[in-house]
Parts: structure tokens; C-alpha cells; sequence
């Protein structure tokens, strides 16, 4: 079957901590990109999220340029 990768934007806040947990128990997820304002809590709640979990410290870095 189809897999797919999720961008998580404002996954490390409260509501995209519980919404990545629904993804990464998905068979058709394959990864959750988690992303949000501060890399240090999206590496956090990767960690938390586990194997599929993972951060873009590039995506990152585009995010916060004015």
C-alpha cells in the first residue's frame, strides 16, 4: 500500500504532540516531520513521538527568516 510523510507544523506544542501521536500509530505513515518556532522542543517532542518522528533543521531555518 501508499505510505506517506507528514509535515507537523506546530507539532511540539500540546495539540500537535497528541496529533503526531495519531500519525505515527498509522500503517500508511512512513515519518512525521515535526516542525515549529524552536528546533530544540521540535527535537523534544520527535523523541517523544519515536521512530518515525524526525525534525528538518533546514525546513527550520526557512521557517524563521522574516
Amino acid at each position: 500500500g501508499a505510505t506517506a510523510k507528514v509535515f507537523l507544523l506546530g507539532g511540539a506544542g500540546q495539540y500537535g504532540l497528541a496529533i503526531g501521536r495519531l500519525l505515527v500509530a498509522q500503517d500508511f505513515v512512513s515519518e512525521v516531520i515535526v516542525a515549529g518556532r524552536n528546533l530544540e522542543n521540535a527535537k523534544s517532542a520527535a523523541a517523544k513521538l519515536g521512530q518515525k518522528a524526525t525534525t528538518s533543521s533546514t525546513l527550520m531555518a526557512v521557517m524563521s527568516k522574516p
